[in-house]
């Protein structure tokens, strides 16, 4: 019988090792984050066209339930994509955090003159690329709150 191999620890890796894992690492949070963006705006543009199809039906519906029913989509889909918007936005929220928190891993077991590429770009780069993430559920949050007071006025 084979004796049992040792496990590899994790203080014996060299400066590109801890490039090569957390890079992959960032790889995937990123992908995560594209995802979850994707979602937002699958999510927006399915209760946006709801909206306004309830928005521009007919102003006397043919019975009293379908008024009812119509009163009730015109208050329920503003709320559920505000919820909705909500649950995705803490979801990229949760990446850009991991992210963060890769990075800092990096910088403690990879020293500047190891002569390994940046992990992530620049500040400036990171920051562009993360602005449509965090900014575009802040603004359809935006828009259905807006939108919402409007119909209540």
């Amino acid at each position: 019988m084979s004796a049992p191999l040792n496990k590899l620890s994790l203080d014996s890796l060299g400066p590109l090792d801890w490039y090569r894992m957390i890079r992959d690492q960032i790889q995937h949070e990123d992908n995560l984050i594209v995802q979850r963006l994707a979602w937002l705006m699958a999510a927006q543009s399915f209760f946006f066209t709801g909206y306004a199809i309830i928005a521009n039906g007919t102003p006397t519906p043919r019975n009293q339930l379908l008024a009812k029913q119509q009163d009730l989509l015109f208050n329920i889909i503003p709320a559920v994509a505000c919820l909705s918007d909500l649950l995705i936005y803490g979801s990229v929220i949760a990446g850009i955090i991991a992210l963060y928190r890769l990075r800092q891993t990096y910088f403690q077991h990879v020293a500047p003159g190891d002569f390994i590429p940046a992990i992530q770009g620049s500040g400036l780069t990171r920051w562009l690329g993360i602005a449509s993430p965090l900014l575009l559920p802040l603004v359809f949050l935006t828009a259905w709150l807006w939108l919402w007071l409007q119909a209540h006025r």
